[in-house]
């Protein structure tokens, strides 16, 4: 909901899909991408909840010119969500990336307290 809000203030346009360049896909990705900082055992629900925000917003704040441009408009939403999944993959690993070397060097350190003090001979 927040891309389609800001999108008149920051591209000039009523739909973000109008807008010069990438803005709208580089938008979701980073929507997905932050949502699922928050929630990243759970990101696959990211780009559903991207989508439904999006198709809310539309159905209630914008006004296509009649039905058949709301059902494209719709599944223009629905496809473009992809992007969202692709920030919240992104995240998840980017998290899994940085998370493996720590988990790692926790493991050796406890195995390092295990053994006790090292001895010199």
């Amino acid at each position: 909901m927040a891309i389609w809000w800001t999108s008149p203030w920051i591209t000039g346009h009523g739909e973000p899909w109008d807008a010069d360049g990438r803005y709208y896909a580089w938008a979701l990705f980073t929507a997905g991408f932050v949502a699922t900082v928050f929630l990243p055992k759970a990101f696959w629900l990211v780009p559903i909840g991207v989508c439904v925000g999006q198709l809310l917003y539309g159905w209630y704040f914008v006004e296509p010119q009649g039905d058949a441009l709301r059902v494209l408009g719709m599944a223009l939403i629905v496809v473009y969500s992809v992007a969202a999944l692709t920030g919240a993959v992104g995240c998840v690993v980017l998290i899994w990336l940085i998370r493996l070397p720590l988990g790692v060097l926790r493991f050796v350190l406890r195995q390092l307290r295990r053994c006790g003090p090292l001895q010199s001979p």
